[in-house]
């Protein structure tokens, strides 16, 4: 019996703390911590196998990504470091729980490099470089069209994409 994940709660606090130019109000993640830790919490114990094919798999793996980011730096990072870059082990040596497995969050991204090379568009790590946090959480259903729209949006930002 294959399973889609609801990220509706994680939907919820990208329409209310991201910026249509992508930047985030961690103010606001800061205030709705337990939110964002409550959705984290439902995507650290799914079932993986059990869900519906790569594009879902594919989009829990970048949501968790994304929203791991910002809960470490909402903890680490904002109003006690300057930048994720001055966190030792920030990307490789921290785990996170994901799908019953405890994961870097390299190795979080890692599983999605090979299955679109759009994906790169998705992941947002922090950094104002980095490709812009969208509004939206990626599904499963709507992944390839959520793909197509992200590498136009990033193909189109004079600041991070082609200029």
């Amino acid at each position: 019996n294959k399973s889609v994940v609801d990220h509706n709660q994680w939907e919820e606090l990208l329409k209310l703390y991201v910026r249509d130019d992508g930047k985030v109000d961690y103010d606001g993640f800061t205030k709705d911590k337990a939110k964002l830790e409550d959705y984290l919490a439902t995507v650290a114990e799914l079932d993986f196998a059990a869900l519906d094919d790569d594009d879902e798999r594919n989009a829990l793996h970048i949501n968790a990504y994304n929203a791991y980011t910002i809960l470490a730096v909402v903890n680490e990072v904002y109003g006690k470091n300057s930048s994720v870059k001055n966190i030792k082990g920030f990307w490789d040596k921290k785990k996170y729980r994901l799908a019953k497995r405890d994961l870097t969050l390299d190795e979080i991204e890692k599983y999605s490099r090979d299955l679109d090379p759009r994906v790169h568009f998705a992941y947002n790590c922090a950094s104002a470089s980095c490709p812009k946090l969208q509004k939206f959480a990626y599904t499963g259903a709507k992944l390839k069209e959520q793909f197509n729209f992200i590498t136009k949006d990033f193909l189109a930002d004079s600041e991070r994409g082609v200029s």
